[in-house]
């Protein structure tokens, strides 16, 4: 009995739950038939109809929903669509402007600055502004200085020759003419001459050279007899004899204009000289103009001296191209004596690379010419 009542229960409970799902089913079904079209109702009394009608109310409603979704995504499209327009017409606009704006003409650029300058405020700027004028002023002179001296580049050249005056006064000295003064008997000499270029048209040159001279002093005069017949009586009182080394070295300063593809030159220019002589006395007369009183003539003295000269000289020249890189040149020194040695027992009487000596005046003129090599 337990047992079929136990059963029983339970049967009575498992009717209440399907009568109760029972009725769920039937509001869940009512509430979809009022939401779906009268149309499409389903027939009543099948659930497996109701369960087909809210399937397909499913469907319709995603589908519903996909399309407000599309429509969406294509308005927020077409609106940043819009918004990119309208951006890429600034930047059109403004690209237009710029370009306008850079092909004003300069004319009208300068009126306009001109026109929307300003003076300035204070003097302070306009001080400033001056020195940075002057500033660039002799900073364009200095570009202008450095420019030309790149431009006239100043080729190597040096002259080397001889003088030949000397050798050819060396070889008259032993001829009929070695009575003169300037062509002695017994003189010799040579020199060494050069010049290098420095500047455009300035030169350094220079003289080495040795010489010897003879000065030969006496007198005459006329004596009678008794028959007035008259004689000329010539004496010598002095026969000096002075050898030495000289050096003259200066600037010469072109001031000739060449032709085109002439290098002659003419050149003025000032030189000092110096020399080392040596003096030795050969024989002496103690000068007289009486036969009363006959002295002999006193040779081997034996006395001697060095001397130390220094002078200088205002040089005029020429140099004139005769041969590929020859020139023939000359020049013409006029000496000053600035400092020469004394003794008391012999005389300086001749400086070599100066020329004879006096006691009444400190000037002496010098003429040479040779040939030079221009290298």
């Amino acid at each position: 009995m337990n047992k079929s009542v136990s059963f029983l229960s339970k049967y009575i409970l498992s009717c209440n739950l399907c009568l109760v799902v029972f009725c769920v089913l039937i509001n869940t079904s009512l509430e979809a038939q009022e939401q779906l079209p009268k149309d499409k109702l389903p027939p009543p009394n099948t659930i497996e109809a109701y369960r087909e009608e809210l399937r397909k109310f499913e469907i319709l409603r995603n589908n519903k929903e996909q399309q407000a979704l599309e429509e969406g995504l294509e308005e927020i499209l077409s609106e940043t669509l819009e918004d990119e327009e309208i951006e890429t017409q600034d930047l059109e606009e403004q690209k237009k402007q710029v370009l306008d704006e850079e092909l004003i003409l300069p004319s009208v650029k300068e009126n306009q600055e001109t026109n929307t300058t300003k003076e300035p405020d204070t003097q302070q700027e306009q001080n400033k502004n001056q020195k940075q004028n002057k500033k660039d002023q002799q900073n364009s002179k200095e570009d202008k200085v450095k420019e030309k001296s790149k431009k006239e580049k100043i080729p190597f050249e040096y002259y080397l020759g001889i003088d030949l005056s000397k050798p050819l006064r060396t070889a008259l000295s032993s001829s009929f003419l070695a009575d003169n003064v300037l062509i002695s008997e017994g003189y010799r000499g040579y020199a060494l001459q050069g010049m290098l270029r420095v500047t455009k048209n300035g030169y350094i040159s220079a003289d080495v050279g040795y010489e010897r001279f003879r000065t030969i002093s006496g007198y005459s005069y006329e004596k009678e007899d008794k028959n007035e017949n008259k004689e000329t009586i010539e004496r010598t009182y002095l026969n000096q004899l002075g050898s030495g080394m000289y050096f003259d070295f200066g600037w010469d300063q072109n001031i000739y204009k060449n032709w085109s593809g002439m290098r002659n030159l003419i050149t003025v220019g000032g030189h000092i000289g110096l020399s080392r002589m040596r003096q030795q006395m050969q024989s002496y007369r103690v000068y007289t103009t009486t036969d009363y009183i006959s002295l002999e003539l006193v040779e081997n003295t034996g006395i001697e001296d060095y001397f130390t000269n220094v002078w200088i000289s205002f040089v005029v020249g020429f140099h004139v191209e005769v041969f590929q890189n020859v020139f023939l040149v000359g020049s013409i020194h006029s000496n000053f004596r600035m400092y020469f040695d004394r003794a008391d027992n012999i005389e300086n009487l001749f400086v070599s690379g100066y020329g004879t000596t006096n006691d009444y005046e400190d000037l002496n003129f010098r003429i040479s010419y040779g040939l030079r090599y221009l290298f």
